[in-house]
């Protein structure tokens, strides 16, 4: 079975961001990242409704970043069991 498919929307200086940037590399998670300063990040984002960042879409539908991180924890071990417990494909 493949991995669903993740795009991650970032923002420039976005701490967040960067923490999940970091905990998807460290999962080995393939994911593929726009910047919303992008027309195709801020194009998505709009279409989605994503106001903030990161914003993260699986299979094309978003999925707020606390449903992946509970509690705030970026757990790389804890993220292909959410993942799969999220997705909605």
């Amino acid at each position: 079975m493949n991995p669903p498919e993740v795009v991650l929307l970032t923002a420039p200086g976005c701490r967040r961001s960067e923490r999940v940037r970091r905990a998807f590399k460290r999962a080995g998670l393939p994911f593929r990242e726009l910047p919303l300063d992008d027309p195709e990040g801020a194009r998505i984002a709009a279409e989605h409704r994503i106001l903030a960042s990161p914003g993260i879409l699986v299979c094309g539908q978003p999925v707020g970043v606390f449903e992946l991180f509970p509690e705030c924890r970026f757990d790389p071990a804890r993220l292909a069991a959410r993942l799969k417990e999220v997705a909605p494909c």
